[in-house]
């Protein structure tokens, strides 16, 4: 007798594999808030989260109390300012100056100041920060100096000249300040007339508070204060040649001579 044969027809093959393909292809179902699959999901979750807090520590500290304004605090300031009684706040004072009293220290003055300022040692400001003192040329700073203070303290008239002198020696002017009745501060040329900028230096215990002097005391300096004539000797050391330089009223000059006799005394515009 002739066993059935136990092969499934090729039809039942190929709708067993279509069926699969179309399941693989269909998305995931959406699970919502109302589902059981939900609910064991968010479980699963907390009971990670709260492992992951006893093993890790992981606790975020509160953040401070932070005051925000609210129409109850405007209401309250209208409601003071309409009482017989309100006063307003009093305005702020304006901060005082660093430098509110300073004297220069005349030429005439020059010798019975020399134990402060003739052999002190000086602290300068390095070249981290440029102001506009920096970056103008020496003389506009010079002739807004002499117009605001006078004179410079020294010249080259007042320097030891007829003894051997080093390069740095040689200056064109150097003031001597007195600020706040207590503080020596010197400003002195960097190199001659067609320089920019002038070296400002205070006492060593002062140098942390330098850069606040020298804006308190010279910042207006520049955009407040007006040209003066003036004239001076200055000594071009690296051309061994000397000038008279200075400005007339109408323009700047720099101008070649020989030798001056310094004994003589400061130079003098009506000399040109």
């Amino acid at each position: 007798m002739r066993r059935p044969s136990r092969k499934f027809p090729y039809s039942f093959l190929i709708l067993i594999f279509a069926d699969t393909v179309s399941a693989a292809a269909q998305p995931e179902p959406h699970i919502t808030m109302h589902d059981v699959g939900w609910v064991y999901r968010e479980a699963q979750f907390f009971l990670e989260f709260e492992a992951n807090l006893e093993s890790a520590g992981r606790l975020v500290m509160p953040r401070p109390l932070e005051r925000h304004q609210t129409a109850a605090d405007t209401l309250d300031l209208w409601i003071r300012k309409r009482a017989f009684d309100y006063k307003p706040p009093p305005e702020p004072e304006p901060p005082q100056p660093l430098v509110q009293t300073w004297k220069v220290i005349s030429p005439g003055e020059r010798l019975k100041n020399l134990h402060v300022f003739g052999t002190a040692e000086w602290a300068f400001l390095g070249n981290n920060e440029f102001t506009a003192l920096d970056t103008s040329l020496t003389r506009e700073i010079r002739a807004r100096m002499q117009s605001r203070f006078g004179p410079p303290t020294v010249t080259m008239v007042e320097r030891e000249y007829w003894l051997p002198l080093s390069r740095q020696d040689y200056i064109q002017f150097e003031y001597w300040f007195e600020l706040n009745d207590s503080i020596p501060m010197i400003v002195i040329d960097v190199n001659g007339p067609s320089d920019r900028g002038v070296i400002v230096a205070v006492y060593p215990e002062y140098r942390d508070v330098l850069y606040q002097l020298r804006e308190s005391f010279l910042g207006g300096l520049i955009h407040g204060e007006p040209f003066a004539p003036y004239v001076d000797y200055y000594y071009n050391y690296a051309a061994k040649r000397w000038y008279r330089t200075g400005w007339d009223g109408e323009q700047f000059f720099t101008e070649s001579m020989s030798k001056p006799n310094l004994a003589r005394g400061r130079p003098k515009l009506i000399d040109r």
